[in-house]
């Protein structure tokens, strides 16, 4: 059985936190990794582990290919969909 969002290399992910709590987003944009209220509670989404309790991700709908680039001079990630129809693309 495969997940639409498969986990990725640990390196691959950006953490983050607010000192009470931190996710874990993968390059596709997925959070695979979140333990909330605090860090010390139950994973609410934990796809990274695999059979976890599921990732939450804002995607196009059919096929894309995902990527993106760091605003330059920042450490702001734009993250980038291409889909058939177009380009999406949000910080």
């Amino acid at each position: 059985m495969s997940t639409p969002f498969p986990p990725h290399a640990l390196h691959d992910y950006a953490l983050l936190a607010d000192g009470e709590r931190g996710a874990l987003i993968g390059p596709d944009g997925a959070i695979g990794w979140l333990c909330a209220p605090t860090w010390h509670d139950e994973a609410v989404f934990s796809d990274l582990v695999g059979g976890g309790r599921g990732a939450y991700a804002v995607t196009p709908t059919g096929r894309y290919v995902f990527g993106g680039y760091y605003e330059e001079g920042t450490l702001i990630w734009r993250s980038r969909w291409v889909t058939g129809d177009g380009i999406v693309e949000c910080p």
